[in-house]
């Protein structure tokens, strides 16, 4: 149930303290015990190192003596076998690492894990733990000459589970240095696709914006020299120029895939604008898959008049977006489609304007500012990102917001939403729906989300560790950001975490993890045999749900 942020800063500090971890802290601890064996064969890895440490502090567990060592590793034999002898009583994240495996906790799904269980009548022996080889992504960039490809960005993509749905999103990015070559280590197995965006060394490609001085115009390409407008497209392995042509790589656990690529240049456009405010800014965005991409191989000048010129563009359709500061108003946005066919003729569609919003927000039963709260508005089909801040008064610093349905959420120390309401806009649970009218919020936070703590049971009563619990909300299709999950432990026990008030759907799924959750097409057989509850305002509940089987 435990997330893996803390897995490496764990494994590193072990390693410090492992020698006074082996003595036992007390004289009637408990074992732990088990085996780790290859996922792709079921064989033993041997020479491993197996780590356990508490997940709360001693004076955070009251089960727990006092003295608690904050970790303790042992190294499996050939047999692949781990042994921990004298452990007190508590729960304990299970975290194992070997060359050519990925540094894995127990049970690892998502973020979540399987803490192990220790005390009287816990089964914390012969536990198995399957170790996935990692995998591996490299390649050499080149161009149309066989000369490699510098400085150009690659973008690694996932195919898989996001937020409970089915996307194609970013997992990692990396440069092509000097000499043309990129690499992602440590990877799980799955779907992934290769992006590379770039341009040749001879376009004079410059990433920094230039301002010109002394009334020189902005360098640019000479007359005569269209070379200097070369371009590479986005290209997607191996070759595709979109991704619904793009090639996906399917790997599984311990490949090596080479994911070698050939650019290959042409005539790159520039878009000049003129005429617009001071404190102007401008950014050229692609689609590519599911998200909105900025274009690091276009150029872009601006001159002494504020004037923008974007350079190297390759034939294509594109978002323009306008930014304006003024110290009289707050900043304004605009954005328009542009279409640049291959002979250079540029298309320009209809701008949209950003709709102001303003408001309040207000912590319930205090006059006291909130310090370091951010709401957060995600656009539901783009899932563009906007975060609102707040002055000393508790007032939004106005913002914009583009036509669309928005997921919102807080981000405080101090509370959650309690209240969320607006004139000038549709509300509907966790969403807002924006449109050309000016937003007002009034915005209420409070200290009354509360946890739930249960045990995930068989429908012999036995507890199951390694299930998916969900808590689905009434009418989730509105209420994305309320969704709550976590991973049952070995002795089947689960803890969820900032719940809101209101009526849910408690649902527990054995190989469940490949389920999109967050579809109600899809958790809907689930929801008949799940545990309907109501969470009151500040109320810990504890509770038991029967776990159903995803293969069923």
């Amino acid at each position: 149930m435990k997330r893996l942020a803390v897995i490496h800063y764990i494994f590193t500090a072990v390693l410090v303290i492992a020698g006074a971890a082996t003595a036992s802290p007390t004289d009637d601890g408990f074992r732990i015990t088990g085996i780790v064996v290859n996922t792709s064969n079921s064989s033993p890895v041997g020479n491993c190192q197996v780590m356990i440490s508490p997940t709360l502090p001693a004076d955070f567990n009251p089960q727990s003596p006092q003295g608690v060592p904050r970790g303790m590793t042992v190294t499996t034999g050939g047999d692949g076998r781990f042994v921990f002898n004298n452990v007190p009583i508590g729960k304990y994240s299970l975290v194992a690492r070997r060359n050519g495996f990925r540094t894995q906790a127990l049970n690892e799904h998502d973020e979540f894990t399987s803490a192990v269980a220790v005390g009287p009548d816990k089964d914390s022996q012969n536990i198995v733990f399957r170790l996935q080889p990692s995998a591996s992504i490299t390649g050499r960039v080149e161009d149309e000459f066989g000369d490699p490809v510098a400085n150009g960005q690659v973008i690694l993509f996932h195919h898989g589970l996001l937020l409970g749905k089915v996307s194609t999103h970013p997992r990692a990015s990396t440069n092509t240095g000097s000499v043309g070559t990129f690499h992602f280590y440590r990877l799980p197995p799955g779907e992934y696709f290769v992006v590379v965006m770039a341009r040749p060394w001879y376009a004079q490609y410059r990433q920094q914006v230039l301002f010109s001085s002394n009334d020189q115009p902005a360098p640019g390409a000479e007359e005569g020299d269209a070379n200097l407008n070369a371009t590479f497209p986005i290209t997607y392995f191996s070759g595709a120029l979109d991704s619904a042509s793009a090639t996906p790589i399917k790997l599984r656990p311990g490949d090596r895939f080479v994911a070698d690529m050939k650019l290959n240049s042409e005539a790159g456009f520039g878009l000049s604008i003129r005429g617009e405010e001071p404190n102007t800014q401008f950014m050229i965005e692609s689609r590519v898959f599911d998200m909105s991409m900025f274009m690091p191989q276009a150029s872009v000048w601006i001159d002494e008049k504020g004037a923008t010129d974007f350079a190297g563009i390759p034939p294509g359709r594109y978002r323009l977006r306008q930014r304006t500061t003024t110290e009289e108003s707050a900043a304004s946005e605009r954005r328009q489609d542009v279409e640049i066919s291959p002979d250079g003729n540029v298309e320009y569609r209809k701008p949209a304007e950003g709709t102001s919003v303003k408001g309040t927000l207000a912590l319930e039963g205090s006059n006291q500012p909130l310090h370091e709260t951010i709401i957060q508005f995600e656009e539901r089909d783009t899932h563009d990102v906007v975060q609102a801040h707040l002055n000393a008064k508790g007032e939004f610093v106005p913002f914009q917001l583009f036509p669309g349905v928005f997921q919102y959420s807080a981000f405080s120390r101090q509370g959650v939403i309690k209240s969320f309401t607006a004139t000038g806009a549709k509300v509907r649970g966790g969403t807002i729906e924006v449109g050309l009218s000016p937003v007002i919020l009034n915005v209420t936070m409070a200290d009354v989300a509360t946890s739930i703590e249960g045990t995930v049971h068989s429908k012999e009563g036995k507890p199951i560790a390694g299930a998916m619990v969900v808590l689905i909300p009434d009418d989730p299709d509105h209420n994305q950001s309320i969704f709550r999950r976590d991973q049952s432990d070995t002795d089947g026990t689960f803890l969820l975490r900032v719940v809101m008030p209101g009526k849910y759907t408690l649902v527990a799924i054995q190989d469940g993890w490949g389920l999109e959750w967050s579809k109600m097409d899809v958790m809907r057989r689930f929801l008949q045999y799940g545990e309907t509850i109501e969470v009151k305002p500040s109320q810990s509940m504890h509770t038991r749900v029967k776990v159903q089987s995803a293969r069923e």
